[in-house]
């Protein structure tokens, strides 16, 4: 299998007056932020049924509860997602096998996690990073059975798409497939990470929903002829638009986590409101509001999150020194300033 190792500092990109650099900037960190934010409200309560969370519903950072970790400690899905832009900032361009040798270091290490250890493993996640730690190549690790369409490569490919957000949409699939594949290699996983791939790549352009709907849309054409799209139709027409809070599920099941994400953006424009939501459907709550978290972080902005949240967060002087250090280098190799 060939991979795409390429690097976009040769490649035609649009201009952008020089002014626009510290929104872009602004909203690749509230994406970054806004993920650890949603996945750290959601793991204390991870598993709980909706009828609980509508007894006791979340309304504000919690800790200890279901993996018996302070507040703001995130999961697998932030760790993962730190993996993910440790290896990019490491790397010339895209170089699968320094991804999935992050995702090692913290399954083996505790590298990228909040406490020093690992917690929270998906299935598929773990089996594939064994594979990896047993010598297999970074292509032959990922799942592709039917039933390993869990939302583990949904949860960490914002940084994925953000690296890619000046690339041709074709460039972006490819790798953004590759991404997914590292851990979750049916087609399904994929085709979802796509979606969501151009969701980011949308918010960050200050994008409405809607218009952030018929750009994914637009963007991924190419793909609506494949078999395995027909699962994702009623995700990709936007029918969670008129879906009420019964029919929105918050399993981990890719489709279900990526359609209750898009529905709570949808449902409020303020960050707290969004991630609250999210969390209060219950089920998988930390992967529902870590996805959803990153777009709602995005739309908002880092200035827009909860200063009383972010506080929470360990490893402060790290968290800021890896994130502002992919957002420099992710908006200046696109950027050709006029």
């Amino acid at each position: 299998m060939t991979t795409l190792a390429t690097n976009f500092n040769n490649t035609a990109t649009l201009p952008v007056e020089a002014g626009i650099i510290e929104s872009l900037t602004d909203r690749i960190l509230g994406g970054i932020f806004g993920l650890l934010l949603g996945d750290a409200c959601g793991v204390p309560v991870e598993f709980s049924p909706r009828p609980e969370r509508d007894r006791d519903p979340v309304v504000n950072m919690r800790g200890w509860g279901c993996h018996s970790q302070p507040p703001g400690y995130w999961s697998d899905d932030g760790a993962l997602t730190l993996a993910h832009i440790a290896a990019f900032l490491d790397s010339e361009g895209w170089d699968p096998e320094s991804h999935i040798r992050e995702f090692s270091e913290w399954y083996e290490k505790g590298k990228h996690s909040a406490g020093g250890f690992a917690f929270d493993i998906g299935e598929s996640t773990s089996r594939a990073i064994l594979r990896h730690l047993s010598g297999s190549p970074w292509y032959a690790c990922g799942c592709r059975g039917v039933f390993d369409n869990g939302n583990g490569s949904l949860m960490r490919m914002l940084p994925v798409a953000l690296w890619l957000w000046q690339a041709p949409p074709e460039t972006r699939a490819l790798i953004l497939s590759e991404a997914s594949a590292l851990t979750h290699g049916h087609r399904r996983s994929e085709l979802a990470c796509i979606w969501y791939g151009e969701f980011c790549v949308a918010m960050l352009a200050g994008a409405d929903m809607h218009d952030a709907q018929n750009l994914a849309r637009q963007n991924t054409a190419p793909f609506h002829l494949e078999k395995e799209w027909q699962h994702l139709g009623g995700l990709t027409r936007g029918r969670y638009f008129q879906k009420s809070r019964d029919e929105i599920k918050s399993t981990g099941y890719v489709l279900d986590c990526l359609e209750a994400a898009l529905w709570c953006l949808e449902q409020h424009d303020d960050f707290t409101d969004t991630i609250l939501e999210a969390v209060n459907l219950g089920g998988d709550t930390d992967t529902t509001a870590a996805v959803c978290g990153g777009l709602a972080g995005m739309r908002c902005g880092y200035s827009g999150l909860p200063e009383a949240w972010l506080t929470v967060l360990p490893m402060q002087a790290y968290l800021h020194d890896l994130a502002r250090d992919f957002a420099i280098q992710t908006v200046g190799k696109n950027l050709i300033l006029t």
